[in-house]
């Protein structure tokens, strides 16, 4: 029997890429956002990934979305399932308090975006990552129940 080559073909997963500072400047384990997203782009390349689109902001953060447009606009894009895969250098890049971090991740995973750190072994669609991910939240729910 034969196939249908619509069968046969194998869809790339579509990624957005997010770059952000996430330490200090003159920090020389820091990588600017250009080397960030070259580092990503090959990375998706070496695995058959298609790049939507990267977006970029150049302030770390100082609070939830706080000058960080990019990172808004990146979130409203996964609410129209523009793009199936996000990856980030660091989870930093996100931003720096894990609460905001969590909140991301929380967004993107309704829309059913998985989320890869480049730097990091953190995956949201592996068993271990979406272990990780739960044990997060429960880390934030625990710090919440001492500050009341």
């Amino acid at each position: 029997m034969l196939r249908s080559l619509n069968n046969n073909v194998e869809t790339k997963k579509k990624v957005a890429i997010y770059v952000s500072p996430y330490g200090k400047q003159n920090d020389k384990e820091c990588y600017s956002n250009e080397e960030q997203e070259r580092l990503i782009r090959e990375y998706c390349i070496n695995n058959n990934l298609e790049v939507y689109k990267c977006y970029s902001d150049n302030l770390s953060e100082t609070s939830f979305l706080n000058n960080k447009p990019s990172l808004e606009e990146l979130l409203n894009d996964s609410k129209d399932k523009k793009f199936d895969k996000l990856v980030t250098f660091k989870l930093k890049c996100l931003g720096t308090k894990l609460e905001n971090v969590l909140k991301i991740i929380s967004i993107t995973h309704k829309n059913n975006i998985t989320l890869n750190s480049y730097s990091e072994p953190f995956e949201t669609d592996t068993p271990s990552g979406k272990m990780q991910f739960e044990m997060m939240k429960m880390i934030i729910e625990f710090q919440k129940e001492f500050d009341n």
